[in-house]
């Protein structure tokens, strides 16, 4: 058996389930990790996770909007020291 078939039979043994990419909402069959249904879903997902929005909702900023002062830069430097 040469290596092509090793591995078309290997992949034939995964097992493969039903999922529903959650940036689209199609349903594609999954092997492994497969998270989202096309490489266009994922990059798409990867760029909404990276955007200045998603960027902002750290504790910092979650403070600010409730009525506490954001951290100077004294005194975040302060809490990285100690």
């Amino acid at each position: 058996m040469d290596k092509t078939a090793a591995g078309r039979l290997l992949a034939s043994l995964r097992p493969v389930s039903q999922r529903v990419c959650p940036v689209c909402g199609k349903t594609f069959e999954g092997v492994g990790r497969r998270r989202y249904c096309s490489r266009s879903c994922k990059l798409h997902a990867q760029y909404k996770r990276r955007s200045p929005e998603a960027t902002r909702r750290g504790p910092q900023r979650k403070a600010a909007s409730e009525g506490q002062a954001e951290p100077t830069g004294e005194e975040v430097s302060a809490e990285r020291a100690g």
